[in-house]
């Protein structure tokens, strides 16, 4: 049976505290990382981690669902609609190419979903009876580079591509409303707390470049 409150829209006000639940808990990792570095050995270790904390708190204030009454699963006897883990690790997100027009598909580390405008209408089957790519509008996304010790140090275009992608669905018509991308590299910081915060855009995206504190 679902749950009245699956129902609930979110307010602006609880979309906000919800993301400012993710950019804590990102800062509570950090911290915790930065104590005790050899916890987390691989990038897939840091994004559980940080997705599996973000789920609690919203557990605790009871907004980790949302609500959705998909054709697809109504067909298969689902009438009543499903809740929905508002957080996902690497669920299919896809973003429209400015030059070509082209839909692809891309899998970010870690999502926190928004409600659906109509969570009794959406938009998965269009009128052909064709499944479109139209995302569950996101209201948070993380992107994720780990680079411990041993890890492979040759300049590469990941890093480039994590922020790409991060532009490419913000500019989407169903786009993400704040992002954030972690730089984590397993070195000592020449000076200081080795945590560098930089704003960009319109202060919706936050890139974190973070490596442990100097001894």
């Amino acid at each position: 049976m679902l749950s009245k409150r699956a129902r609930h829209l979110l307010t602006k006000k609880e979309k906000k505290r919800l993301v400012n639940i993710a950019w804590e808990q990102v800062r509570e990792f950090i911290k915790a990382w930065q104590e005790s570095p050899y916890e987390w050995n691989t990038e897939r270790d840091v994004q559980v981690e940080i997705a599996s904390r973000i789920i609690r708190k919203y557990k605790s204030i009871n907004k980790h669902r949302f609500f959705a009454k998909y054709k697809h699963w109504i067909a298969r006897g689902y009438e009543k609609g499903q809740e929905y883990n508002r957080v996902w690790c690497e669920p299919p997100v896809y973003y429209e190419e400015k030059k070509n027009g082209k839909r692809h598909c891309c899998r970010p580390d870690i999502v926190v979903f928004d409600d659906l405008n109509n969570p009794d209408l959406p938009n998965d089957i269009n009128e052909k009876g064709n499944k479109t790519r139209i995302n569950c509008p996101i209201l948070w996304v993380c992107e994720i580079k780990y680079q411990p010790e041993w890890a492979n140090k040759r300049p590469d275009k990941r890093g480039n591509w994590d922020l790409d992608k991060i532009r490419f669905l913000r500019r989407q018509v169903d786009g993400t409303k704040y992002a954030c991308w972690l730089n984590i590299s397993r070195e000592r910081a020449r000076h200081g707390t080795g945590l560098h915060k930089v704003l960009f855009d319109d202060g919706s995206i936050r890139k974190y470049n973070i490596t442990l504190p100097k001894d």
